[in-house]
């Protein structure tokens, strides 16, 4: 294992001491159980990720512990639980997150998370609980360098030539894209000729998926436009795939990262009802954390052990 670098534990004791001596106040009519130990500033420092951590420290310098900060929580997995005992688990979180004057936003099942929005200062109180980490819902952007055409790269990756001499064109293949949506014409029917077998959106409840920015529609028909021997005269890199649209990115091209972690969720649930075997996902954020603990590397991860493919 590799040894932690003089400045980074430098950075760690900093951190440390600053929370020890800034949390005092908030401290005050709170039972703080001990831990292994640990005294809070640590427990703090271990189980809030870098980003959530500083706005703690912001918030407090700031003398605003009011003020609220969107969160994703992965509380600890009990796996011998009963459905019914999780279910209850669950109703019990909630209750706990609405106590503290948050409000939950969408339960995570697939890490055994919350995404919730809590002033800042209810965070000392939520490490505290059965949590493991506590990090930012961050943004998620779509990826920016898809101005380039469709033929051209299946041209340069060879993929017109597997179509062609091999007749490799990803034949019912399902292909989930988690995205901006897809454009939607007449019930399910779509721009370039895609297979579209069905469209969800966890940006609004009842939203119908459909693309208003663009980018999802785009790399939908880099995967499996089918527009062959028609005027406009190209396809994708497997036309003969199908395409489920997954939208978790609003019209701005950005959305959050609990809402892409509810599609990975969708896929897992549903992947044996629509054989989907590929999730592609071209949009992210910067990481601000080991992939060990970051809630959308791990919503990945947990798509891959059930049995998919994850293009990201």
């Amino acid at each position: 294992m590799a040894r932690m670098t003089r400045k980074a534990c430098l950075f760690k004791n900093v951190i440390v001491f600053t929370l020890g001596f800034l949390i005092v106040p908030l401290q005050a009519g709170r039972v703080v159980s001990p831990m292994s130990g640990e005294s809070l500033a640590e427990r703090l420092e271990r189980r809030l990720s870098p980003e959530v951590l500083e706005g703690l420290i912001a918030g407090i310098k700031a003398r605003d512990p009011n003020r609220k900060i969107q969160v994703i929580v992965q509380f600890e997995n009990n796996v011998a639980m009963a459905d019914n005992d999780s279910e209850m688990h669950y109703l019990e979180r909630r209750r706990l997150v609405e106590s503290m004057g948050g409000q939950r936003l969408k339960n995570l099942s697939l890490i055994q998370g919350m995404a919730m929005e809590v002033p800042l200062e209810r965070l000392i109180d939520l490490v505290e609980q059965d949590v493991v980490r506590i990090s930012s819902d961050a943004e998620v952007r779509a990826d920016s360098d898809s101005a380039v055409s469709t033929n051209p790269i299946v041209q340069i990756t060879g993929a017109d030539q597997a179509q062609s001499s091999l007749g490799l064109v990803g034949k019912n293949v399902v292909v989930a894209v988690i995205d901006s949506g897809i454009s939607i014409n007449d019930g399910l029917s779509s721009s370039f000729g895609l297979r579209l077998i069905t469209a969800k959106d966890f940006t609004a409840s009842g939203g119908t998926g459909k693309d208003q920015h663009g980018h999802g529609t785009h790399v939908a028909g880099i995967i499996g436009a089918n527009l062959e021997g028609r005027n406009e005269g190209f396809s994708g890199m497997a036309p003969g795939s199908r395409v489920i649209a997954l939208k978790a990115l609003g019209d701005d091209g950005s959305g959050r990262t609990s809402d892409v972690i509810a599609a990975f969720n969708w896929c897992v649930q549903n992947k044996n009802a629509y054989g989907i075997r590929i999730i592609n996902l071209s949009a992210g954020h910067p990481p601000r954390e080991s992939y060990k603990s970051d809630p959308l590397s791990l919503a990945a991860q947990r798509a891959v052990e059930a049995g998919m493919i994850v293009v990201a």
